[in-house]
């Protein structure tokens, strides 16, 4: 999409001449039409002529001096072409298919290569009804030939035709003539079995019209039986009937006119249809029955019926029944029942039904029976016996699967499909229910606990009473080898005597394994240099002295070995342990273990604490010592790792030559089932620590401690009927004891002497060894559905009793039986019942089996099959229209219903008996009326009357009609609704239109009955009166064009053609003359007039001398035209001046800012370059090239095309300002100039949208709002200032992105945002706008007519939800931008529009699906999560914030605080909970803000006050004031939950508890909306913003606005709120309190900023407290003493008379802009951060300070003093600068404000009092008033420049940079106005320069007591990440503007532009 042109401006006319020509019927012309090569209107057939944009100016000239000629030569031609088209039109051909419209019979007529293809649907309409000569069309014998272009002569012979072709549709636009038949009523007959499709008969009727108000279309009055085509040719649609409709069909049929008043004529149809022979018809086209499997023969399977419209109907039979008489049939009343029994394995049947009349006619009808499968098996599990010790690795990954079970069922359909689960759950497996694939959910280790597991399946079919089967195995956790052996001791170490015996045992290492098997088989070895000494056993780990020591070795010999244990898996592991062997000397020997007793040692599992297990004697082998015992605890429970066993010493045992240690049982943890047997090891020491190390093995002894427990399920089936013993399931129930004789379980039935367990006893029988539940005689489901059996199960010793549950299955073995008392089976149906609807009637049936599926027929009855019935539920529905009256006379129907079980049925009767309704609308006789009127008259008599009659009524009955016009036919006539009389409302115009037709409507019943289908046709005829002065027929647009430049003589006279629109008596012949009155001398000296030759209706315009347009380029000229009879009036002419490239080009400058929305916008055209140049046709000589000036970047976003000079922009391209310099060159002229242009790009986020500001302003065009110059800025430009400092903003922070254009030219929409950081919300937006919204009137000279563009609030404004919810959507084209703008600049902004559906504000559900997290989900930095496919949030705390962060919980100390409002919702609930520390205070308010701004502004308002400790309710919803209130307790610490509903009858108000004690119903309060005004209103269109806590002050008071809006009540007291609000919540959504920035007084959380902790001191505490605090105070003292004394001074001796000389005592520019903190100016550029621009880097503040001082003489300041800041500085200077002379510069223009890429300082240190002291070097001078600033800052000339940039500044040149590299500008936000005229004095033209990046200003928060406020702050000097977006209006006229060197600029030679402050 190209935007409005920027390069130049061009005149209405000339563009209406530069457009493409129409097609025929939309102005004249050509177009190329689908699939063939354009042809003429009506000129010689051949391809179209190639209209382009101006293709030369040559050919428009010409193209005018030929129009006369082109016009005359066509109107001829045109005239006889249409006689040949209208008389093809006449002809009818009656065939066996609808014929193709008129238009493409028309088509095919022709030869093909003598074809026209009609352009569009109105040429088509004038090519069939319009006069033509055939003779052109005919001649040509070429196939489309391709001729060369068209020549200048054939082009103007066109262009004239065009205008013939639009002045004969201008006149006979007037619909003279209405359609006529051309008989008065059809007749024809037709054969009851001709097919559909088949023509019948032609009706035709013509209409003398000559434009589309002649093309004529055809409707029928019957459709669902007929069709007629646009030739008239009626055919059927269905079958028709001979029986049942009294053998005639009567209809109407209506011909309509296409054109805009759809005259219409009516014809009756009268149709006979001949009877032929019927043969019976089927009731069904198929039917589809279902048996049980277990029917027998006989059984019913359900029945067909047939009709015979002829009464002659003679038998059924059945055809390709297989097997055969498998199935047999009724021959007289259709049953099908069971032939044969039902082969095994085939569940459906299909077969043919057949019905014979006795004429032998047959027809036939496909049956499908489908066999029933009984749920009589349960699934099996084949090879469950497989399962079990099915084994799976450890430490697989989860999701291993390792087996699949298989159940099988035998029965069919979902009774033999099966699910799986498991019995119970378990964490470890997973089972699919599918396909019973069985997989691991965890990593399994066998080590820990994953041993074994038993599993129990479950295989249930898929039927309501599903039958199950189960399968218990063992799973097995096969062993990995992933544990290393390990020994039980961290190290060994043994002493051994030097006399030893060898070889001789020592002791043994031990070590043992977690894993299994062979993983778990130990080998062990001995490392080191044992000397051949030592050995160990491999299998038992015993290490062996082998060879005797030499005593030599006691004392001193080590031996210092290694232990290393090895497993045997197949990627063995091992583990070593440090053995040390010391020889000692023969008198160290260990102690010797005597004997053990007993021998064998065991232990029952069940033994006490304390129990002996055995006795050890040892002697210690050194005279009278002791001996020591003790037992090692190992690693695992087998080498008592949880001590199960110790030793103590036994004093009164007897060993010999010995003690004894006793080993007793220390714990209690004894459990055969987990270890039988312990490997203890004994040690056994003497005094010397020689110790010796004695195994024992400890034997469990197993004891009967278990008692058993059932596995599996519980639940078992069984069916019904089976006499043999039937196995039910198989009970299992296990016993944890390993030994045989405790483990063994047997079964039985529980005795018990109750009813149910006889029962129980007689239907069962267990086995009890395996535990089989079997039947002993065959049960009944109808007398038992269930039986609880307790089943024991015993171990010898324990019993265990469980009750076990069995289901008996239902058989379908009752036959059903109707319900004739709970039922309806006869009721009383209207005739009107729509096809489809229910007919009341109710069959209940019962049938005590579950297994049956019932099956409905109506088996007789059923007459022309009216109604239908719903097989499955019995459900009666209409399935024909009923008709009442004759013929049909469907009065009484008894049908008789059957209903199948599939195995039985049974029938019984229902009777339908039919209302007569009034459902015929009345008739109009006659049906056309006749009237006659004279233009311009009043009438007062009744121009004539209605007559009706009502078809159901008899005849002389009261018809009681009432009669009316639609609201079109009400505008000029009235009827009095009881007699029909028809009056004439006003006058009539005959020249719009010379017969009226009107349609009165006819309803019965007094007018609430049913009104008649067509109306009647009133026509009435206008008689012609003398009221119109002649008009400009040609040229049809009452204009041309002159060139300019061209002598007068050689000027082709414009030819004018008059017309008048009265008929001939009073129209032409017309005159021509100037009106003198009108005209001034200008005119009458340029111009003549003389009468053209021929027809004296004609004259000729022509120019007195040359024109030029550039003196003038239009005239408007007025004529006075007179007719015959006299009368006369104005006319005006338009003359343009035709344009040549004659005026030079110069300079141009332009502007484009692009809103680029969330940088989504594509590659495309932004723009066009502009230069100044008065001619406005000459792009085509002009070539457009990018100047080599234009930076690199510049380049690489944005292009220029060659020839039409558009700018385009690629997709991507980053926000910032870019400037492009374009080389133009016109050709012709031979000139070359530059167009500067700027581009803008702000990247638009998504919330300056979303919550964007909006406003409509009426009586402007989106154009003429962009519209403006230097002298009268466009209201753009003056609304976004405006809205500036509304916020208190620079205008360049205000994004108006959207400006467009309301339907039916209402004004233009605006959409807009602000922002500092980040964009302010809509609802702040709006209220401040609506605030001052009379004032931004008056300031900008514009009529708001709309704030907040949202029609949802405006009931009447969206009329498809009046009455019901609204929600409003702003949709974004997110591709396709929109383009506003003038000639010099564009912007492109984002397309939004309006979108409005009728539901309720929606938001996310409190815990909605979802796999991904959207990024608006969590708000306030809340993290999103997701927990079993549900989002969440994860937020800052759990009391202040909602489920999706909301912010719920807001303090109030008397503020306020603005919200989005609530939503249009039919049905609102509002829930809050408050706390109040006050009696007093308004809650919230939501309403107007102002008094009525205009007529329909919504009055309705919503506020909760509390009032002296009352809740008071108002609510206002248009149609009165509704008041509750409830009292609450006078306790501050009380919280209130409070919730108000509103829906359509009533407003409730309830606070939970509002009083200690009081009740529920205390607590509530209702109003009923009924007691309102009828009707009453139950929506909240709530305008404006929802207040909380309190009113904002500036709104308008209550008072006004309850006068202004007729509010009946309001509250009187408005004290705003203090206290807690939490918890708001609109329909069940909860507020984000958080999201506000507009407030008072107003803190985020409930937690009180004011209050701190209370505490409780006494005397000594306080003494204590002041003590620390003055030692406090005396060290800070001191600290700062001592760091004063190391701190050197900031000021300089020397340095005050500088001062005073430079800056203090100086009567120039800058006095009073003493620099009172004596700082060093170069640190004006230091960030808040303390870091310093230097242009290349960033570097520390104080060390460039402190470089500065060892440069200069003097010593120079450090850093700032503590307390100043740059901001304090500037914002001084400028308020002391903004009340000086504005002719001094002005300090907000100080470039250095912080940007790196400056190479200026202050400017008020490089100024002077006149042009020449400012001519210096900037980069190295200070000027002589700065000698000594100089002396102390200045550099030498080969210093490095502190920027990256050096420039070279000419008086008159420019740098060829067309974009400074990125970086930062500053934005400043003015305190004051500028100027009048918006421009600031010394304002540089290149202010806008600089590259801007996107980003906002941060937002200033004010903290108290750790709450945030939200008020802002008054805004910083300049932001570095603002926008500088450029006005897009400007003057585009280059201005003499001194030369202004502001502080260095690099660019002056750039014109100053309207809006700009400085180039930085």
């Amino acid at each position: 999409m190209v935007p409005p042109g920027i390069r130049r401006r061009s005149s209405p006319l000339e563009a209406e001449h530069l457009q493409p020509p129409s097609p025929v019927g939309q102005g004249g012309g050509t177009t190329q039409a689908p699939g063939g090569p354009s042809t003429g209107g009506g000129g010689p057939p051949g391809p179209a002529t190639r209209v382009i944009w101006l293709s030369s100016l040559l050919l428009l000239l010409l193209t005018l001096v030929f129009t006369v000629q082109g016009h005359e030569n066509h109107s001829h031609h045109s005239r006889n072409q249409a006689h040949y088209s209208h008389s093809l039109s006449n002809k009818h051909y009656r065939s066996n298919y609808p014929s193709s419209s008129v238009s493409h019979r028309l088509h095919n007529y022709f030869p093909q290569h003598q074809r026209y293809t009609p352009v569009s649907p109105l040429f088509s309409t004038y090519y069939n009804h319009t006069y033509h000569d055939t003779s052109h069309a005919l001649s040509s014998p070429t196939t489309n030939p391709s001729p060369p272009s068209a020549t200048t002569e054939e082009t103007h012979h066109r262009t004239r035709h065009h205008h013939s072709l639009r002045s004969q549709r201008r006149r006979s636009a007037e619909n003279l003539h209405q359609p006529k038949f051309s008989a008065h009523e059809y007749n024809g007959y037709v054969r009851e079995d001709d097919v559909p499709g088949t023509s019948i008969l032609t009706v035709e009727a013509t209409d003398n019209d000559v434009n589309e108000n002649g093309l004529l279309e055809y409707s029928v009055s019957d459709p669902e039986h007929f069709v007629v085509d646009e030739g008239g040719v009626i055919y059927s649609v269905k079958p028709l009937d001979f029986e049942h409709t009294g053998a005639e069909y009567t209809f109407f049929v209506d011909a309509i006119e296409k054109g805009p008043h759809r005259q219409r004529a009516r014809v009756p149809v009268h149709l006979r249809v001949r009877d032929t022979p019927d043969p019976p018809i089927f009731d069904s086209p198929a039917y589809f029955f279902s048996v049980s499997e277990s029917a027998i023969v006989g059984s019913y399977v359900g029945t067909i019926v047939a009709l015979d419209p002829d009464n002659d109907f003679d038998r059924y039979e059945l055809a390709d029944v297989t097997p055969e008489k498998l199935f047999v049939v009724d021959p007289v009343n259709g049953i099908i029942t069971i032939g044969a029994q039902t082969p095994e394995n085939l569940w459906k049947y299909k077969f043919r039904a057949l019905a014979f009349d006795k004429a032998e006619h047959s027809v036939s009808v496909d049956v499908t029976v489908n066999i029933i499968d009984e749920n009589t098996n349960k699934p099996e599990f084949p090879n469950c016996s497989t399962y079990d010790g099915i084994s799976v690795k450890e430490n697989q990954k989860p999701g291993t699967n390792f087996l699949i079970v298989e159940a099988i069922d035998a029965d069919h359909g979902i009774n033999g499909e099966v699910v799986y689960q498991f019995l119970t759950h378990f964490d470890a497996f997973n089972i699919d229910n599918n396909t019973g694939q069985i997989s691991t959910t965890r990593v399994l280790d066998r080590d820990l606990k994953d041993r074994e597991f038993y599993l129990t399946v479950i295989a249930k079919d898929k039927s309501p009473s599903p039958l199950q089967g189960a399968c218990s195995f063992k799973v097995i956790v096969e062993d990995v080898n992933d544990n290393a052996p390990t020994f039980d001791r961290p190290s060994y170490e043994k002493n051994i005597p030097s006399d030893k015996e060898a070889p001789s045992f020592l002791f043994r290492v031990t070590a043992s394994d977690m894993d299994t098997g062979k993983n778990a088989l130990i080998k062990y070895r001995l490392e080191g240099n044992n000397e051949g000494y030592f050995q160990i056993q491999e299998d038992t780990g015993q290490i062996e002295l082998i060879k005797e020591l030499d005593s030599s070795m006691a004392n001193t010999k080590e031996f210092l070995l290694e232990a290393v244990a090895e497993d045997q898996g197949e990627k063995s592991l091992s583990s070593k342990a440090p053995v040390t062997l010391k020889v000692v000397s023969s008198g160290e020997l260990p102690p010797t273990v005597n004997d053990i007793d007993p021998k064998n040692v065991t232990v029952s599992e069940d033994a006490a604490d304390g129990t002996r297990v055995a006795v050890i004697c040892a002697s210690s082998n050194i005279n009278g010592s002791e001996v020591l015992f003790e037992i090692d605890h190992g690693i695992e429970t087998s080498r008592n790792s949880d001590g199960t066993f110790d030793i103590r010493p036994l004093r009164d045992y007897y060993c010999e030559n010995g003690k004894a240690g006793e080993i007793y049982v220390a714990q209690r943890t004894l459990d055969f089932e987990t270890v039988q047997q312990y490997q203890l090891l004994v040690q056994v020491a003497n005094i010397k620590n020689a110790r010796i190390d004695f195994p024992v093995t400890v034997t469990v002894l197993d004891v009967n401690d278990n008692q058993p427990i059932f596995k599996g399920t519980s639940q078992g089936s069984v069916l019904e009927n089976i006499e043999k013993p039937t196995l039910v399931m198989t009970i299992v129930a296990q016993d944890k004891d390993i030994s045989e004789e405790f483990h063994t379980v047997t079964y039985s039935i529980s005795e018990s002497d109750s009813k149910e367990r006889n029962e129980v006893l007689e239907n069962f029988r267990i086995n009890r060894k395996n535990g089989e539940l079997w039947t002993t005689q065959a049960l009944d489901r109808e007398k038992t559905k269930q039986y609880p059996i307790p089943i024991t199960a015993t171990d010898g010793t324990h019993n265990k009793t469980s009750f076990f549950w069995v289901t008996v299955n239902d058989e379908n073995d009752v036959p059903p039986e109707f319900d004739l008392e709970n039922g309806i089976y006869e009721v009383l149906l209207p005739e009107n019942r729509e096809v489809g609807k229910d007919t009341g009637l109710r069959l209940k049936v019962n049938d005590p089996d579950v297994v049956n599926e019932p099956f409905y027929q109506i088996v007789e009855g059923n007459m022309d099959d009216k109604f239908a019935i719903n097989n499955k539920t019995g459900d009666i529905t209409l399935n024909k229209k009923l008709d009442y009256d004759s013929p049909t006379n469907d009065r009484n129907f008894t049908m008789m219903v059957r209903v199948s079980d599939g195995k039985s049925s049974t029938i019984t009767r229902v009777v339908i008996s039919v209302q007569n309704m009034n459902d015929i609308p009345p008739v109009f006789s006659p049906a056309v009326y006749n009237f006659t009127v004279t233009e311009n008259m009043h009438y007062d008599q009744p121009l004539g009357k209605m007559e009706a009659t009502d078809p159901d009524l008899p005849p002389g009955a009261n018809q009681d009609i009432r009669f009316c016009f639609s609201a079109d036919d009400s505008t000029n006539f009235t009827i009095n609704n009881v007699t029909g009389e028809i009056y004439l409302k006003g006058t009539l115009d005959r020249e719009v239109q010379e017969t009226v037709t009107v349609y009165p409507w006819a309803i019965d019943e007094g007018g609430d009955g049913i009104g008649t289908k067509y109306p009647a046709e009133v026509k009435v005829s206008i008689m012609d009166v003398n009221d119109n002065h002649p008009y400009i027929l040609s040229p049809e647009t009452s204009s041309s064009v002159i060139m300019e430049n061209q002598d007068k003589d050689k000027v082709k006279p414009i030819f004018i053609k008059l017309d008048d629109r009265d008929t001939r008596v009073n129209g032409c012949p017309c005159t021509l003359e100037f009106d003198l009155d009108a005209t001034g001398d200008d005119i009458l000296s340029t111009f003549e007039i003389s009468p053209a030759p021929g027809d004296n209706s004609q004259y000729h315009l022509t120019p007195k001398k040359m024109l030029d347009r550039e003196e003038r380029k239009t005239y408007v000229i007025n004529f006075l035209t007179t007719d015959t009879q006299g009368l006369s009036g104005s006319r005006v002419f338009t003359i343009e001046v035709g344009d040549e490239n004659d005026s030079p080009m110069t300079d141009g400058e332009g502007a484009i800012t692009v809103y680029n929305y969330k940088g989504l916008f594509p590659t495309m055209i932004i723009g066009n370059v502009y230069v100044v140049d008065e001619d406005d046709y000459d792009v085509v000589d002009k070539v457009f090239e990018i100047d080599a000036s234009t930076s690199n970047d510049v380049h690489r976003y944005f292009s220029v095309d060659e020839a039409m000079g558009n700018i385009t922009m690629e997709q991507g391209t980053p926000g910032g300002t870019y400037f492009l310099i374009v080389k133009v060159e016109d050709k012709v002229r031979d000139e070359t100039v530059k167009s500067r242009m700027t581009i803008t790009v702000v990247d638009l986020p998504e919330d300056a949208v979303k919550q964007s500001g909006s406003l409509r302003v009426s009586g402007v065009s989106a154009q003429e709002f962009m519209t403006g110059n230097l002298s009268n800025p466009s209201l753009f430009k003056r609304f976004r200032k405006e809205v500036g400092l509304l916020f208190n903003l620079p205008a360049e922070n205000v994004d108006i992105f959207t400006v467009l254009d309301v339907a039916k030219g209402v004004g233009v929409d605006v959409r807009f945002n602000a922002h500092n950081s980040p964009y302010y919300t809509a609802a702040r937006l709006n209220g401040v706008l609506l605030l001052s919204r009379k004032e931004l009137e008056v300031n900008l000279g514009m009529n708001i007519s709309l704030i907040d563009i949202n029609e949802c609030l405006y009931e009447s404004m969206v009329p498809q939800c009046e009455g019901t919810s609204c929600r409003h959507l702003l949709v974004v084209n997110e591709s396709q931008p929109l383009f506003m703008g003038t000639e010099t600049a564009t912007v492109v902004g984002v397309h939004v529009s309006d979108a409005y559906d009728c539901n309720c504000e929606e938001s996310y559900p409190l815990s909605p699906p979802g796999t991904t997290c959207p990024s608006d989900f969590c708000l306030n930095g809340g993290t999103c999560v997701i927990t079993n496919g549900t989002l969440g949030c994860v937020c800052p705390t759990s009391t202040d914030y909602g489920p999706r962060c909301e912010l719920v919980t807001a303090l109030f100390k008397k503020g306020y605080a603005w919200f989005d409002p609530f939503g249009v919702c039919e049905n609102a609930s509002i829930q809050i909970t408050f706390r109040s520390d006050s009696p007093n205070g308004v809650l919230m308010f939501a309403g107007p803000l102002v008094a009525r701004p205009w007529t329909n502004y919504p009055p309705d308002y919503l506020a909760m006050v509390l009032n002296d400790w009352v809740l008071e309710v108002y609510l206002e919803l248009g149609s009165g004031t509704a008041n509750l209130s409830l009292p609450v307790s006078a306790d501050k610490s009380a919280s209130y939950n409070l919730t108000l509903n509103v829906n359509r009858t009533s407003v409730f108000l309830e606070i939970a508890e509002c009083q200690p004690d009081a009740a529920p119903e205390d607590c509530r309060r209702t109003v009923p909306l009924s007691g309102f005004p009828s009707p009453p209103r139950y929506l909240l269109n709530l305008e404006g913003p929802l207040q909380l806590g309190g009113i904002y002050p500036e709104a308008t008071p209550l008072e006004e606005l309850a006068a202004s809006y007729d509010w009946t009540i309001f509250p009187t007291q408005v004290t705003p709120f203090a206290g807690c609000v939490s918890n708001l919540k609109y329909n069940d959504v909860f507020y984000d309190l958080n999201k506000t920035d507009f407030s008072s007084r107003y803190y985020r959380t409930c937690a009180d900023p004011m209050t701190g902790m209370q505490v409780r001191m006494g005397e000594e505490t306080i003494f204590i407290i002041v003590g620390c605090l003055l030692l406090l105070i005396l060290l800070i003292l001191g600290v700062l003493c001592f760091m004063r004394r190391g701190t050197k001074s900031l000021l300089y001796s020397d340095m005050d008379g500088f001062v005073k000389e430079t800056i203090g005592s100086t009567d120039i520019e800058g006095f009073g802009e003493k620099d009172v903190t004596h700082y060093n100016l170069n640190l004006l550029r230091v960030t808040p951060d303390g870091r310093l621009l230097t242009g290349e880097e960033m570097k520390d503040g104080r060390a460039v300070a402190e470089a500065q001082k060892q440069k200069n003489a003097s010593e120079a300041p450090l850093a700032l003093p503590e307390g100043q800041s740059i901001g304090d500085f500037i914002d001084g200077s400028k308020e002391k600068v903004d009340k000086e002379n504005p002719e001094f510069d002005d300090v907000r223009h100080y470039c250095f404000e912080g940007d790196e890429d400056s190479v200026i300082s202050l400017s008020s240190l490089g100024s002077g009092n006149s042009d020449n002291d400012l001519e210096f070097d900037y980069l190295n001078d200070w000027g002589h008033r700065f000698e000594k600033l100089a002396a102390l800052y200045g550099r030498d000339t080969d210093e490095e420049d502190d920027s990256e940039y050096s420039f070279t500044v000419p008086s008159n040149k420019i740098p060829a940079k067309g974009k400074i590299p990125p970086t930062t500008a500053i934005r400043n936000s003015p305190t004051k106005k500028s100027p009048p005229g918006g421009k600031i004095p010394g304002a540089n033209p290149l202010a806008k320069l600089q590259p801007q990046s996107g980003g906002d200003n941060p937002t200033s928060t004010t903290t108290t007591g750790g709450a945030t406020s939200p008020e802002p702050l008054p805004p910083p000097p300049k932001d570095r990440n603002s926008q500088e977006v450029p006005d897009p209006v400007f003057n585009g006229v280059r201005s003499d503007s001194k030369r202004y060197n502001e502080a260095v600029n690099p660019l002056n030679a750039f014109d100053e532009i309207d809006g700009s402050e400085s180039w930085c």
